[in-house]
């Protein structure tokens, strides 16, 4: 179900990221083959079988995937999606980083301030990483 709105007035919404994501990089060498992959997946057929085995609802509107939630999704599909705050506020690859030291924790292999200095390191090589990239695919 969608998160509930906390404030009188507020919409409920749904907190979502993008889970599969076929896409090409407009600078790519093989951008066309790129291209010609991605509308291969986006035949129905495709699409259809790449909801149903990640199950989750197709993003093309002429595919119907039988999946567990279909009904759910269908209910409140007029419900906004809000992107989950790592894809605002946290650079490229701190999501795996966050599912790791997460285990790291719940393992007691690393303490609280462990885990703590080291998401503060790896935050900012991930950062330095994604601003270099960023410089450089601008040159």
């Amino acid at each position: 179900i969608p998160t509930p709105a906390i404030h009188p007035g507020d919409n409920p919404i749904w907190i979502g990221g993008e889970r599969y994501t076929l896409a090409a990089w407009k600078d790519s060498p093989q951008l066309k083959e790129a291209k010609e992959f991605i509308a291969f997946m986006a035949r129905p057929a495709n699409a259809k079988q790449m909801a149903e085995a990640t199950s989750l609802p197709s993003g093309l509107t002429n595919v119907k995937a039988d999946i567990f939630y279909a009904n759910d999704y269908e209910h409140y599909q007029d419900v906004k999606v809000e992107p989950y705050f790592d894809r605002l506020y946290l650079p490229n690859g701190m999501w795996d980083v966050l599912g790791t030291v997460g285990q790291e924790l719940a393992a007691d292999i690393l303490g609280p301030q462990d885990i703590s200095q080291k998401l503060g390191r790896e935050y900012k090589r991930l950062r330095e990483q994604s601003e270099t990239q960023g410089a450089e695919n601008n040159e």
